[in-house]
């Protein structure tokens, strides 16, 4: 079960499914290193740099979504 793509230039070139598989792996893998950061980078963040706004209600009123 091949595909196959035209590239821009022209050229065409045969894709399997295996192929395609591997590539969603390694791309997935790449994002999720540049993606992890430290918790505590996170949470200095969110509570430190973002402000409430001071006419919105308490984030004690509603749960998590």
């Amino acid at each position: 079960m091949n595909q196959i793509i035209q590239l821009a230039n022209g050229k065409t070139i045969s894709v399997s499914w295996w192929q395609v598989a591997l590539l969603a792996i390694a791309v997935s893998g790449v994002s999720r290193l540049f993606a992890t950061t430290s918790p505590q980078k996170s949470k200095v963040f969110y509570s430190g740099i973002l402000k409430q706004a001071p006419w919105s209600p308490p984030g004690w009123l509603f749960g998590p979504a």
